[in-house]
């Protein structure tokens, strides 16, 4: 599945099974962003916890509560040596 553009919400949300996103993933109210066997082609955003499981990240990641990944690209770094960027500063 691909879905053409951002996506903006104020619940969680799950990237999953070979899915891409051609844009920013924000949650808006404190949602939780989870991306398995992914791809995004922008930025994820949340104030709460993103975690990102063999996927591919083309953008930063903003968080404030927790960040997870394993087996994962995030804006051309191995995610083991990846920092996230503060969410205020999306």
């Amino acid at each position: 599945m691909t879905v053409g553009g951002k996506i903006t919400t104020e619940g969680n949300v799950n990237v999953e099974g070979g899915s891409t996103v051609e844009g920013d993933i924000e949650s808006t109210n404190s949602g939780t962003i989870d991306v398995t066997d992914g791809t995004v082609l922008g930025a994820l955003a949340t104030q709460e916890d993103v975690d990102v499981d063999s996927s591919d990240i083309q953008g930063h990641v903003y968080e404030d509560n927790g960040f997870s990944c394993s087996s994962s690209t995030i804006n051309g770094q191995n995610c083991g040596s990846y920092a996230p960027q503060d969410y205020d500063d999306y």
